[in-house]
């Protein structure tokens, strides 16, 4: 009995689950009646499936392909909550995962006999292959035949490592925006070493400050998630470090003292507008992936009506008070949309990946509301906002004891603060001491709410003359029904 493993796993590689995953073995004893390979899958070291072929009638040999195998157990969760700290785990606790352990132990299975009339007997665990590691994506075909995962794993001594996405490298985001990138490391992340660093620039491209967020706590897991966005690092540093006087920001991972183990992303600061829709979806790479469409949401419903006749009484032909023929007893909306930006052709090549996604939200956020100081008194400051007409729901309710973002235009008296009376509608107070008459936006400060949603159609329009942006248009509709009961 001798197995030989012809194409093994390579040691610490990560393979897309979305591609083909082959491993060959060799066998001496192919010409044994009823021989077939045995392929026992290991996932995080714990046995999982096992696969079983006969030889190649040329070659002798048992080829398998993981890929299907491996993709039932591997899932990329998009956060449900806001971050409290840069980096996280971007796996969940237990299967499925978003990152894995992968090794496989051949084994065979054949009778002894010289006519085949004798008990198929197993020889399990002959040869193990290497460990390597799967993660949650998909490459290309055309890019797959030259891919190689060391370009997406973060270590210590790499400043050119890729995180999982496809997006541009340099987007647009404004106050109140989230924003994660995924990335694959093989090392530990721990608090003492591993940071995020934060530079800020003016409109001027001067850098105004360096900061730097350590990760929350130790994780040995391979694959992890760093929130990045202004609403994320503005949480996280529990003031507004991300303010109207800031047009543009990096974030670069850091391993130690001084060396720098990604590549640079760049985010540009854009003014809140009147219209705006958020969407969140899981990206070819599986990491969570966020764009902006700021033309105004077109929506309309589709009303179905469940009704039953009801049936009057034979002896009485009045109509008395209530009675009617016809009852209905349930009412369903399905929500349907329309949104479009302008935007580069690099983003849109980027966001063909958003209908083809297999999870789409769209964001309920808090709202960017204009606001001015109206008074200062006894450490108390009063400030007037105005609510846009399509802000509702609590994601845009100030109660007292609320905690709000101040994004002040000239950025020195921008900060996270509680509110601690409501005087009249459209006005609260916090403490503080301010000067002058600074006005720009409250912000509330509370987790986003995600709506599943359902892409129905997406085109790109290349309408525009040259050198103009693609007009990019988004059409989806609610994953969801809006329900009401009639009794």
């Amino acid at each position: 009995m001798a197995i030989t493993i012809i194409k093994n796993l390579t040691t610490n590689y990560f393979y897309p689950s979305a591609n083909e995953i082959l491993i060959t073995a060799n066998s001496n004893n192919t010409g044994k009646c009823n021989f077939r390979y045995i392929c026992d899958i290991y996932i995080n070291s714990i046995k999982v499936h096992t696969l079983k072929t006969f030889p190649d009638p040329t070659t002798g040999y048992g080829l398998f392909n993981l890929q299907r195998i491996c993709e039932d157990y591997i899932e990329t969760s998009i956060d449900k909550s806001a971050a409290t700290h840069v980096i996280f785990s971007g796996t969940n606790t237990s299967a499925p995962n978003a990152a894995f352990s992968l090794q496989i132990k051949f084994g065979e299975e054949y009778d002894n006999t010289i006519d085949c009339s004798g008990v198929v007997n197993q020889y399990l665990n002959l040869q193990n292959s290497n460990t390597a590691y799967v993660f949650e994506g998909g490459i290309d075909y055309e890019y797959f035949t030259s891919y190689s995962s060391t370009y997406s794993v973060v270590g210590t001594f790499s400043n050119t490592a890729k995180f999982l996405t496809n997006s541009p490298r340099e987007l647009s985001l404004t106050y109140n925006d989230q924003f994660c990138l995924d990335f694959l490391t093989q090392q530990n992340i721990n608090v003492a070493d591993w940071k995020l660093d934060v530079k800020t620039y003016d409109n001027g491209g001067t850098l105004i400050n360096t900061y730097s967020y350590p990760t929350n706590k130790t994780h040995l897991i391979r694959r992890m998630r760093l929130f990045c966005g202004p609403y994320d690092i503005n949480r996280i540093a529990n003031t507004t470090i991300i303010n109207p006087i800031v047009k543009k920001y990096t974030i670069q991972l850091r391993y130690s003292t001084s060396t720098l183990v990604s590549e640079v992303f760049t985010f540009n600061l854009k003014n809140p507008e009147a219209f705006q829709s958020r969407f969140c979806f899981t990206g070819q790479l599986g990491s969570p992936e966020l764009y902006t469409f700021y033309h105004r949401r077109r929506t309309a419903y589709n009303i179905i009506r469940d009704n039953f006749s009801r049936v009057l009484s034979p002896l009485n032909t009045q109509y008395t008070l209530g009675d009617r023929g016809l009852q209905t007893f349930k009412i369903n909306g399905q929500e349907r949309g329309t949104v479009g930006s302008y935007i580069r052709e690099v983003d849109a090549n980027w966001l063909t990946e958003l209908p083809l996604s297999k999870d789409i939200f769209i964001l309920q956020r808090p709202e960017l509301m204009e606001t001015q100081l109206v008074g200062t008194a006894s450490g108390i400051a009063t400030f007037i906002y105005k609510k846009p007409k399509w802000a509702t729901g609590i994601e845009n309710e100030f109660l007292v004891g609320n905690s709000v973002f101040l994004h002040q235009l000239n950025g020195t008296q921008s900060g996270k603060y509680t509110i601690t009376n409501i005087p009249v509608e459209n006005q609260i107070t916090i403490s503080g001491t301010f000067s002058g008459t600074p006005c720009g936006f409250l912000q509330k400060d509370i987790t986003w709410r995600k709506l599943p949603i359902v892409a129905t159609d997406n085109s790109v329009e290349v309408a525009q003359r040259l050198g103009t942006p693609i007009l990019y248009g988004f059409n989806w509709e609610t994953s969801y029904q809006k329900t009401t009961l009639r009794g």
